[in-house]
């Protein structure tokens, strides 16, 4: 079995634990141990975040209800945060993007209709300028996207496109095509640049891959989830590491699905079987798990993609409970001496 991580308590699932006047928070690890990750809020529809209409005491009297249909998710599979705090998230059970813009408590939506329409929507990613990057299932390509939601153009095509990441620095679209077990690389102008990856299960090799993260240094990580493992490149593209097995055990995997990077080079991996997502440290190292099955606050039900921004708010797309759920990273900071091995 692997070690428990440099966060103790990193199994555990998360309790209600008392929180001043404002009823019980969820956090992990439990305590006495630190909190490191607290449950904030879910979106489900556009009302979580406009709110719902006000009734008029007329209404009220006659017990009437505002004429207001909820723009609900269905089955959310990735998520993205642009500079502006807008969350963006495709839903392989509704087309287009949805848009909740949090600190304006607005929403929208967009690709729905004429020639940059989204019938199945996968990945999302967002580039420097927070131009929108999304891959469809149904039209096997990746569609760019103006900040305000305006079709701009078609990058590639692709048998299954899943994840889509952005090296912002670099300039560098890419996109993992899980039917061709690769993930292509593309300058930001559309122009196919490398291919990485061919199927099987040796280094640099994937089985089934399907999301993607680039971190601040430009490197690649890939969630191979046939091979039930993360794999890592430089960049240059070459292959440097690995982590996860297939297994039950805090830090393997069974079936892995979403990946985050946030600015502490912290690594966030989702697991649909486990029902939660583990943080791994810079040196792939468990840290903490956080999550289980269900429907609460903190749980979930087969979480696929998520994203961490730059207010270390993590953001998971939680496919089965048809939600987005926002938690809070509150603290990055790692023990100096760890006496846990890294997770195999």
């Amino acid at each position: 079995m692997a070690a428990m991580g440099l966060w103790t308590g990193c199994a555990s699932s998360a309790k209600p634990v008392p929180k001043d006047s404002e009823g019980p928070a969820v956090v992990w690890p439990l305590p006495p141990d630190p909190p490191r990750v607290r449950y904030v809020e879910t979106i489900s529809s556009d009302l979580d975040v406009k709110g719902k209409t006000k009734r008029s005491v007329k209404d009220i009297m006659l017990g009437i209800e505002p004429d207001r249909v909820a723009i609900h998710l269905g089955r959310p599979a990735a998520v993205v945060v642009d500079s502006k705090g807008r969350a963006l998230v495709t839903d392989d059970g509704n087309p287009g993007i949805h848009v909740y813009d949090i600190p304006h408590r607005t929403f929208a939506l967009y690709g729905t209709e004429g020639e940059g329409s989204l019938p199945w929507p996968m990945g999302i990613a967002v580039d420097g300028e927070d131009n929108i990057y999304v891959s469809d299932h149904k039209r096997s390509t990746v569609y760019k996207f103006s900040p305000a939601g305006k079709f701009l153009s078609k990058v590639g095509e692709f048998e299954n496109p899943v994840g889509v990441a952005v090296d912002k620095t670099r300039g560098l679209l890419f996109v993992v095509d899980s039917q061709k077990h690769h993930v292509q690389v593309f300058t930001m102008d559309g122009k196919l640049k490398q291919t990485i990856g061919e199927r099987g299960s040796d280094e640099g090799q994937f089985n089934y891959p399907t999301y993607c993260a680039v971190d601040n240094g430009g490197s690649l990580y890939v969630v191979d989830t046939g091979n039930t493992r993360v794999q890592v490149f430089d960049r240059n593209f070459e292959v440097v590491g690995s982590f996860g097995t297939n297994g039950t055990a805090p830090g393997q995997f069974t079936r892995p699905k979403g990946i985050a990077v946030d600015r502490h080079g912290l690594i966030y991996v989702t697991d649909a079987a486990f029902n939660n997502f583990q943080i791994f440290d810079p040196e792939f190292r468990l840290l903490l798990a956080a999550g289980e099955a269900g429907a609460d606050r903190g749980q979930f039900r087969l979480p696929s993609g998520i994203f961490v921004d730059n207010n270390d708010r993590i953001y998971v797309a939680d496919y089965g409970n048809g939600r987005l759920q926002i938690l809070q990273l509150l603290s990055a900071s790692v023990p100096k001496e760890n006496p846990a091995a890294p997770a195999q």
